[in-house]
């Protein structure tokens, strides 16, 4: 029984992992960075994925 229950918490996890890499991506979507565009002047832009993995 304990190889069955190892399979099961695995497979829950791989449903979790998915769940929440779709929600990660649906959110990355949704932000925005504000840059700072001439002297006084802010514009939104998509939040940039590779800006991400040198600021981890």
């Amino acid at each position: 029984k304990g190889l069955e229950d190892s399979l099961k918490l695995f497979e829950d996890g791989i449903g979790l992992s998915r769940a929440l890499t779709q929600r990660l991506d649906d959110v990355k979507q949704r932000v925005e960075v504000l840059t700072k565009e001439g002297k006084d002047k802010l514009k939104a832009r998509p939040l940039e994925e590779e800006g991400l993995e040198s600021a981890e």
